[in-house]
């Protein structure tokens, strides 16, 4: 286990540290489910220096994100990817996530580029 904590700042970041040099190398942002309406919902992001990529780091992350968050009594989970970024799709696929859809022109980023973003949701009991 390399992941010395989730540093929790007041339930809307956790940052992720390495045990041996304390170094935070990313983070998971809680943030407003604004696709749901009174539904106990938050929607994840997340952010991973890129030479920790690929290396289990933000799978071992959300995993316990995940569990303090239906913990606290969530029902359910979001996350969004932009379309074309397959390696956040597999994570939140393998953590058991669901593709719910797509929101074209969802996000407008750097330079003016407007993005697709995928929508996945996790519920405690997955029944679909």
């Amino acid at each position: 286990d390399i992941l010395k904590d989730i540093i929790n700042d007041r339930d809307k970041t956790f940052y992720i540290q390495l045990i041996d040099s304390k170094k935070i190398i990313g983070a998971v942002f809680i943030n407003n489910d604004h696709l749901r309406y009174q539904v106990n919902s938050v929607c994840l992001s997340y952010y991973l220096a890129k030479e920790y990529c690929g290396q289990g780091y933000m799978s071992e992350a959300l995993n316990v994100v995940i569990d303090y968050l239906f913990d606290q009594g969530k029902e359910v989970i979001s996350a969004r990817a932009f379309v074309g970024n397959e390696p956040s799709k597999r994570l939140l696929l393998k953590l058991g996530f669901v593709l719910e859809g797509c929101l074209r022109k969802a996000v407008k980023g750097y330079q003016g580029i407007i993005y697709d973003d995928l929508v996945f949701s996790l519920i405690k009991d997955n029944d679909c």
